[in-house]
């Protein structure tokens, strides 16, 4: 299912359904509707601290309690229903008499003791390999506006993309004047968030200033970056694309490509390494058009091919120039690397 679609479902739901009637048919607490906006107490973390703490409003709900970001309707049904992503799809649309295998995305329906091992081997993919690593406090938002800067949507990037990945700008503290970018482990828990300086690059060099910077220099390779977001994704085609940067993995998503994760660099640490041997899926590694792209895609081959099937997507079969990343290619010129394979 492309985000296209999956929002031209979420368009019709609201418009035919109803988000109030829906929320009160999950048996959601306090559902009330004002005008465009209907909210609740937040039914993605436990507890009725506030009556009105989650809004949604267009294809998103928001809670400003606990949780401190947005939530789709297909993470909202899942979570309340406790069901995977191919079911939260069929419920949907069945709310609006579609039929759901025409996005093909769904499996064969499968036996209840079937969908019980499903849930059974998403607990265990969620399990922490390393232990030695505290999450941080989701607080630290509080001064972090969340906006879409100037710089990346120069750069061709969108209201909607800045909402899924929880993107934002801190204007002080330590990542002043940098874009932020939440780093979470495949259970939602925050590892740290980095901030991309809007300097230009010139201005970075002279004063030595690192183009990137991690919150108070915690620790980014315990994970995968977008590991959380990709997880239903991977479940469905049980493949995943390795790329080396965030721009990446956003560019992609919005080429409706959302079982992706980025490494956060040119090589992959043991703990990435660990993440993608559990998953125990095929392997697309597909690192930027330079020497230190070339490396990372030989390791990651070297390295997990014993365990995993790895298919290497050569950016030095495209016509651009050196250093280039997924992000500076079009998405036809992706997909001829899928589909040269």
């Amino acid at each position: 299912m492309t985000n296209e679609q999956k929002a031209e479902l979420i368009e019709r739901i609201e418009n035919e359904y109803g988000i109030y009637r829906l929320f009160q048919e999950l048996g959601l607490e306090q559902v009330k509707q004002s005008g465009k906006y209907v909210s609740c107490v937040c039914p993605m973390h436990s507890g009725a601290d506030n009556p009105t703490g989650f809004v949604y409003e267009k294809e998103c709900g928001y809670c400003f309690t606990q949780c401190n970001r947005g939530w789709d309707l297909f993470h909202i049904v899942q979570k309340v229903k406790n069901i995977e992503f191919p079911e939260a799809l069929q419920y949907i649309s069945s709310l609006i008499g579609i039929d759901a295998s025409i996005y093909n995305t769904l499996p064969s329906p499968e036996s209840v003791e079937n969908r019980s091992l499903l849930m059974q081997f998403k607990k265990i993919k969620k399990q922490r390999v390393i232990q030695d690593w505290e999450p941080l406090n989701r607080s630290l938002f509080d001064n972090i506006i969340p906006c879409l800067h100037s710089a990346l949507r120069k750069e061709g990037f969108d209201e909607k993309t800045r909402d899924y990945f929880d993107l934002g700008f801190a204007p002080d503290g330590y990542l002043e004047n940098r874009i932020t970018i939440p780093i979470e482990y495949i259970d939602d828990s925050l590892v740290t968030v980095s901030g991309r300086s809007i300097l230009p690059d010139d201005v970075l060099k002279e004063n030595h200033i690192p183009r990137y910077l991690n919150w108070y220099d915690t620790e980014k390779g315990v994970t995968l970056y977008n590991i959380n977001r990709a997880l239903p994704h991977i479940e469905i085609t049980n493949e995943i694309i390795i790329v080396e940067g965030y721009k990446s993995v956003w560019r992609l998503h919005q080429w409706g490509v959302d079982n992706v994760v980025a490494g956060m660099g040119s090589s992959l640490t043991e703990e990435q390494q660990k993440i993608l041997i559990k998953l125990g899926c095929k392997l697309y590694i597909c690192g930027d058009r330079d020497k230190a792209g070339y490396e990372l895609n030989n390791k990651v081959i070297n390295l997990l091919s014993k365990y995993s099937e790895v298919i290497k997507l050569d950016m030095y079969k495209l016509p651009i120039p050196e250093h280039s990343s997924v992000d500076n290619i079009t998405n036809d010129q992706f997909m001829f690397l899928i589909n040269s394979q």
